[in-house]
């Protein structure tokens, strides 16, 4: 499904009054609903630390506009990931 039409989707149950909670890392559609919804969004990250250590605590915080894929990446494989068609990214 594309995000355009989950968005529709999910406004709909929203309008509704269906109470809706989903994880994306659709950064795009993550925050099309804050701009789109008069209710509260409440986003929820991992909290990582300045040295870079995970706590696998959730936090209120404002998603951000890049993930930690190509980062975890490097370490497991030793190289940065690169595209292939389709559009999926593998090391």
């Amino acid at each position: 499904m594309r995000p355009g039409q989950l968005r529709i989707r999910l406004m709909s149950l929203l309008e509704s009054g269906i109470r809706v909670s989903f994880a994306t890392r659709l950064f795009d559609l993550s925050h099309g609903f804050r701009a789109a919804s008069a209710d509260p969004v409440l986003f929820l990250r991992p909290e990582r630390r300045d040295n870079g250590e995970r706590t696998f605590r959730l936090l209120e915080g404002e998603r951000l506009p890049t993930g930690y894929g190509p980062e975890l990446c490097r370490r497991v494989f030793d190289t940065a990931p690169r595209a292939v068609k389709g559009g999926r990214v593998r090391p």
